[in-house]
């Protein structure tokens, strides 16, 4: 029966759902510190930060700050490593498990850490 068992969840769970699971782990920082952090239209704080984001979809991310230009960043799903052994051992069941999960996909860039520019100061009176 165990060794039914451990079959099973070798073959049937996803190389990348049990090692990574469906969200990831996503350092923002920036110079400045201190920017105001929003992923998909949502202020999830400052940086710098660390956000939990679903797999599964692309996702936003906007910092900006008083005096510098706001920096937009879109975060893309690209293959996982862990997904990529699914496919070398062709383990289908595995690979559709990841799918599911979004397990099968790496969120890239990361770390976000852009340098925001400062933003000039315009003169009412130019000639």
């Amino acid at each position: 029966m165990r060794v039914l068992l451990l079959t099973s969840a070798l073959f049937l769970g996803g190389c990348a759902t049990l090692i990574h699971g469906s969200s990831q782990s996503i350092r923002v920082e920036s110079e400045p510190e201190g920017a105001q952090v929003e992923v998909d239209g949502r202020p999830v704080g400052r940086t710098p930060t660390t956000v939990d984001l679903s797999r599964d979809q692309d996702h936003r991310v906007r910092l900006h700050h008083s005096g510098y230009e706001a920096h937009t960043v879109t975060l893309q799903q690209g293959r996982s490593l862990w997904a990529s052994v699914n496919l070398l051992n062709l383990i289908v069941p595995g690979m559709l498990v990841d799918l599911s999960t979004g397990a099968f996909y790496r969120l890239d860039p990361e770390p976000v850490s852009p340098t925001l520019d400062e933003t000039t100061p315009t003169t009412a009176n130019s000639p």
